[in-house]
């Protein structure tokens, strides 16, 4: 072990190098070294039984060489984008899938079910459910009697327990566009039931959204006319009977708000995203139990080519927004997440993309779940312009890493749809995916497959990242804090070391 003055020296020699970055703080630090390997000496002469306590280990003393190179030979390198990668586990698509499938436009994901929407497929739409384990196709969902072309059948699903929700947001059932959805049997893929809204009518678009929690199914009709043409409703369904409950509307909606373009229940709670709502959006808090609503959510600034309430997901009370055309601190259209208390609509946090990617649609998709939230980037870019999607954590909301394919394709709108469930998530990609430009493909990735110390998030392990790490830390930005606790000090340094000399999984 160190004694706690090489500790301090030792601290003293890395914070100076990276705090300097200069010639000067390298011979400062070597004087370090070089006073504390004679005292090593002098120690092993009065007690040869210190030696291993006191001398600096030679793995450490490598790595800070390494540290001093970066800083000699990378001084004034640009900043790198930040936030580690993690390229997929897993990518399922079908193989009769065809050039104009949309295979991925919705997706959902619990314990070891996977369900897919593809929309377009056979021109009606259709809907998978595989096992996200091992990415075997388990049933094609279709309705028993069929769908005329051009149903969207797929626009939405949701997965719980044992059953799958699948929305149809242009079936004719009650007019051109009227919508409908079906429930599923999820392991066996027969149908349960099919609903339709007591008061449904032509291009309301019911199941564009839709969620299921315990035995309620909730879906969306964005362009009802409950408060005037498009202002919008959400229908609640019992889940085993498959007659509706009661429908949802905000106090104050009005023409165009387009109430229900997005979707989420649990715990209790409806969220409902509204985002045309006043040329800005908005989002709302309903007592899934009562329909009272309890809350109204709003975003920061000015009305404008803003989609607040694009996306909604929920989870034990905490709401998240996507508006994939807020400002970023960059002053470009970057898009941006909203945390919500569901019970008392206070705001908790706002969070941009950590690379602060342009015109990204950043907040097009979002879910949380345990300690994830999920945002998805369908116009984000990695190698190409192939779409994203970020983890953060749900405490502190802090990046954790940016999700990428593998093999991405131009415009494959990877990030359209997100969810996530025990640390799995999957990503939809809708368009591209090999069989043709919108065939797509869909996206299992494992959170806990991150690289902590790829902060240049290549997939490799080099310089760069060390000079990521460099200026973090002599910027003082907990980007370099490695250790969680809320300060940059020696072990957030050595921490780093030892995940850069384990390598990336």
């Amino acid at each position: 072990m160190w004694g706690r003055e090489k500790n301090e020296k030792a601290l003293c020699y890395l914070v100076n190098l990276v705090r300097c970055q200069c010639v000067l703080a390298l011979e400062f630090c070597l004087h370090v070294r070089e006073d504390s390997k004679m005292k090593v000496e002098r120690n092993e002469d009065e007690d040869e039984d210190e030696d291993e306590e006191t001398q600096l280990p030679r793995s450490i003393l490598m790595r800070i060489n390494t540290f001093i190179i970066a800083a000699i030979i990378f001084p004034s390198l640009p900043a790198v984008a930040w936030g580690q990668s993690i390229g997929e586990e897993l990518k399922v698509s079908i193989s009769s899938k065809t050039l104009s499938d949309t295979f991925g436009y919705s997706i959902d994901i619990e314990g070891t079910n996977f369900v897919v929407g593809a929309v377009a497929e056979g021109l009606s739409g259709a809907a998978y459910l595989f096992d996200a384990t091992t990415g075997t196709e388990l049933a094609q969902l279709m309705p028993v009697n069929g769908l005329p072309s051009e149903a969207s059948f797929g626009t939405s699903v949701a997965v719980q327990g044992d059953v799958v929700a699948v929305g149809a947001s242009k079936d004719t059932e009650n007019g051109q566009g009227s919508g409908s959805a079906f429930l599923f049997d999820a392991s066996t893929g027969v149908q349960i039931a099919k609903l339709l809204p007591s008061d449904g009518q032509a291009n309301a678009f019911f199941g564009h959204s839709i969620d299921i929690e315990g035995n309620i199914v909730a879906i969306g009709a964005f362009r009802g006319s409950n408060n005037g043409v498009a202002s919008g409703a959400v229908y609640l369904f019992d889940a085993t009977t498959g007659s509706q409950i009661m429908k949802l509307a905000p106090s104050d909606g009005e023409v165009n708000d387009y109430f229900g373009l997005s979707v989420a229940i649990d715990s209790g709670f409806v969220v409902v995203g509204a985002v045309a709502d006043d040329g800005i959006g908005s989002a709302y808090v309903f007592d899934a139990a009562t329909g009272a609503q309890i809350a109204k959510l709003l975003p920061d600034g000015d009305p404008g080519l803003r989609a607040f309430g694009m996306s909604v997901a929920i989870e034990d009370g905490t709401v998240v927004v996507g508006d994939p055309h807020e400002l970023g601190g960059n002053g470009l259209m970057t898009g941006a997440v909203y945390v919500f208390d569901a019970q008392t609509g206070a705001r908790i946090a706002k969070i941009f993309p950590f690379d602060e990617a342009v015109n990204s649609n950043f907040g097009q998709s979002v879910a949380i779940q345990g300690d994830l939230i999920v945002a998805g980037a369908h116009q984000g870019y990695g190698v190409v312009v192939s779409g994203a999607a970020y983890l953060f954590d749900a405490t502190t909301y802090a990046p954790i890493a940016k999700l990428l394919p593998r093999e991405p394709y131009e415009g494959q709108r990877f990030g359209y749809a997100v969810s996530v469930d025990n640390e799995t998530i999957a990503v939809g990609a809708y368009q591209g995916g090999g069989s043709g430009y919108f065939s797509g493909s869909a996206y299992i990735f494992d959170s806990n497959a991150v690289c902590s110390a790829d902060l240049a998030a290549d997939g490799v392990l080099d310089f760069f990242d060390i000079s990521v790490f460099l200026n973090a830390f002599s910027a003082n930005d907990l980007r370099a804090d490695f250790t969680n606790d809320g300060t940059l000090n020696f072990f957030d340094v050595s921490t780093f070391l030892n995940e850069f000399a384990a390598g990336c999984p």
